[in-house]
């Protein structure tokens, strides 16, 4: 097995082992279908980048592989509302999962979600969607 493969198993495995407030299913998906037309809950998982590092003396490989979780669900944001309990939820359900694959065996060493909360997608389409990243470095 490649160590690509085995990470974005190993997240799929971890989440998938959690338990959380809303039902799902992780899937490893190389090109999820993400339409509008599905409102449902979905979460996807594939690799987003990978690289190996040699030391000077050529005995140790550390490689890093990035994964990223793709959390999404269309949701009710009513305009002008202060109401924010759909959008609540699915910020909880994401640090759920955060702590599900950080408790986990996965050598996780870092996560992240920088500029992957998609406000404007959450305006215009009433659809919640956030990346995860999590970095995964092994020796090989």
């Amino acid at each position: 097995m490649g160590i690509i493969k085995d990470s974005v198993d190993a997240v799929v495995t971890a989440i998938n082992a959690g338990s959380y407030s809303q039902s799902f299913t992780a899937q490893k998906n190389y090109r999820p279908a993400l339409t509008l037309d599905d409102r449902s809950l979905g979460v996807f998982v594939w690799p987003e980048s990978y690289d190996r590092t040699v030391d000077t003396r050529g005995r140790l490989n550390w490689t890093t592989v990035r994964v990223s979780v793709y959390v999404r669900k269309g949701v009710t944001v009513p305009t002008g509302s202060a109401n924010t309990s759909d959008v609540d939820s699915m910020l909880d359900l994401v640090d759920e999962i955060i702590a599900q694959i950080t408790t986990a065996e996965t050598s996780i060493v870092e996560i992240s979600s920088e500029g992957a909360y998609d406000g404007g997608r959450l305006y215009n389409d009433s659809d919640f969607a956030v990346v995860i990243t999590a970095t995964i470095r092994k020796m090989v």
